[in-house]
């Protein structure tokens, strides 16, 4: 009998200790996972990530600030692969409370929790945004601003611009994904991925500042298939603000993948009234 390869002896032997029961004392059955080298993790996640080009949820969002009760409200998101996003949040009672579109370029977002008519519209371009700043609520939105399939689920070892480097670490339940940027002769974090093992859900995210901090940390849940062969996506995420304990959580339903959308959902008309501040 001519043996394909060592991990196909692997998978035989656990196979057949599973059916034969034995598995050790106090086990009741061995689950089989098979175990992918670097290269083939990076570019099933990246195979997985671009086979999601549109994803549309109705979700429930709660945001507490430090010391402060949580306020909710519900919402509709939009995402189109990869950089274009809207996202309204409706209060009962209130009315609409928060509008925020990115078309890939430039930016445009209002909120007031009194669901009173905005009085200022932030806008400015995607490469301003990056550099990050404003309030907690502000660098939370941020984040979902720029990266939206990510907070989705999306792993894309590619999206990072530049130099960059991925270290894939193996554990028992969890691959560990960093990545950093090479800019000279730094190094310096830009995102840390656990992805399960089984079903290669992602479900944890730290995302670094330009000094290397943890800036946020999201938390992913829930996952379930969104199709055969696409990534598995969260039904509850929470990001939180690693500075303040600012967090931003959702729950998506309705979730709905792969389905064209109009160009204009993601650009932002300034409501009448509203005053227009221009971010550098």
């Amino acid at each position: 009998m001519r043996l394909a390869n060592g991990k196909w002896l692997q998978f035989t032997i656990l196979a057949a200790l599973a059916l034969t029961g034995c598995v050790g004392p106090g086990r009741r059955g061995v689950e089989l996972v098979y175990t992918y080298d670097r290269a083939e993790l990076l570019a099933e996640l990246q195979r997985r990530c671009d086979s999601i080009s549109t994803i549309q949820a109705k979700l429930k969002m709660d945001y507490e600030a430090a010391g402060e009760g949580a306020k909710g409200c519900d919402g509709i998101l939009r995402y189109q692969a990869p950089d274009k996003v809207r996202l309204r949040g409706d209060a009962d009672f209130v009315g609409q409370i928060l509008d925020l579109a990115c078309d890939g370029e430039r930016f445009w977002y209002w909120f007031n929790l009194e669901g009173n008519a905005p009085e200022e519209v932030v806008t400015g371009t995607v490469a301003g945004l990056r550099q990050g700043g404003g309030s907690d609520l502000d660098v939370l939105l941020t984040t979902l601003s720029l990266n939206l399939g990510e907070v989705l689920g999306l792993v894309n070892p590619s999206a990072e611009k530049g130099r960059t480097l991925l270290a894939v670490k193996t554990y028992p339940d969890t691959y560990v994904i960093d990545l950093v940027a090479v800019e000279g002769d730094q190094v310096r974090p830009r995102r840390q991925w656990a992805v399960d093992r089984a079903d290669l859900a992602c479900r944890h995210i730290e995302a670094y500042g330009q000094g290397g901090e943890v800036l946020v940390v999201m938390e992913l849940s829930g996952h379930t298939s969104a199709g055969v062969g696409l990534a598995p996506l969260p039904r509850e995420v929470r990001l939180r603000l690693v500075s303040s304990g600012a967090t931003l959580r959702f729950q998506l339903r309705e979730v709905k993948v792969n389905e064209p959308l109009k160009p204009t959902l993601f650009r932002l008309q300034v409501p009448p009234g509203a005053r227009v501040t221009t971010l550098p």
